[in-house]
């Protein structure tokens, strides 16, 4: 019988949901689109409930990623007004202004959440190693802080919500001027899940929660995205074939204040966010190499 390990998952968190509150929308109503796009990584602007509870579960020693992990970042990026804002801007935009505009976004975001991802690391790592927690079956954390930050400070969960936002969003309105940037995401994605899997050293409940909440893994988001983007339509038929892809969809009103707000009595109609079912690793495995990702993953952040 496999070991099981009562683990607790903590987070740093305010109950208050901050996207929806008057102040909020007043700012998103001024706001450009580059001004919005440069500050999508406020985590403020999230609805994380999936985040705002400890949460106490049992992790076999083995278990990869569970096939549903993830989905509680498709909810939180259509919580955030200011990316409802950026949806239906981008989606009236010219596709070559609109790519640009995500390609010059994700080139500076990138960079910049790999520096905190490495810190996160080095910060908590050393406190999830095997040996140290040899016989203890209760603890807690990793911990993020993900409510109440001060404005204009960006956290780890804020930047990897906002580039896994923009994936999406090439994604979703085919942008495939964003290839490459598109395409660097699933490269980095595929590495930090490989090189968890592979450190021994770490436990197996840290490693999941890092891959999860502090990753760009998110398998159905970087499937959406690529799948949207690349623009050879029988290589994508046949990547959709293989790896047994399904779709789903949702729908939001738009307002005409500029906010994205959900108003439906003074709305410019609805958008649509379209995104691939949950898959597990397998099949995740089989789109990028359908896709020719699989075999490209040595310098993914060049």
């Amino acid at each position: 019988m496999q070991k099981q390990f009562l683990a607790v998952a903590v987070a740093v968190f305010s109950f208050t949901a901050q996207g929806a509150v008057p102040q909020n929308i007043a700012k998103l109503e001024d706001e450009s689109i580059a001004e919005s796009l440069a500050k999508l990584s406020d985590v403020n602007m999230f609805n994380l409930g999936g985040m705002h509870a400890s949460e106490g579960r049992a992790f076999l020693t083995d278990t990869p990623l569970g096939k549903d992990a993830g989905k509680s970042d498709l909810d939180a990026i259509m919580s955030n007004r200011r990316f409802r804002k950026i949806f239906g801007e981008l989606s009236r935009l010219d596709g070559t202004a609109a790519a640009e505009m995500i390609n010059r976004e994700l080139s500076r975001a990138v960079p910049d959440y790999l520096k905190m991802y490495e810190a996160e690391m080095l910060r908590q790592g050393p406190h999830f190693k095997v040996d140290k927690l040899a016989g203890i079956n209760v603890f807690s954390g990793p911990v993020f802080a993900i409510g109440d930050v001060p404005e204009g400070e960006v956290v780890i969960v804020g930047a990897r919500l906002k580039a896994l936002a923009l994936v999406w969003t090439s994604g979703m309105l085919g942008l495939t001027g964003t290839t490459g940037q598109v395409e660097r995401v699933a490269r980095l994605a595929a590495k930090q899940r490989t090189d968890l899997y592979a450190d021994s050293t770490l436990h197996p409940f840290f490693k999941n929660r890092m891959l999860e909440r502090a990753s760009l893994y998110n398998r159905q988001i970087i499937s959406s995205g690529l799948l949207g983007v690349v623009g050879n339509r029988g290589l994508v038929a046949s990547a959709i074939q293989a790896a047994g892809v399904e779709w789903q969809e949702r729908k939001w009103v738009v307002s005409n204040d500029r906010s994205g707000a959900r108003n439906l009595d003074d709305s410019l109609g609805s958008l649509t966010a379209k995104f691939t079912a949950p898959m597990d690793d397998a099949h995740f495995d089989i789109l990028l190499k359908e896709l020719h990702l699989s075999q490209q993953t040595g310098s993914p952040e060049k």
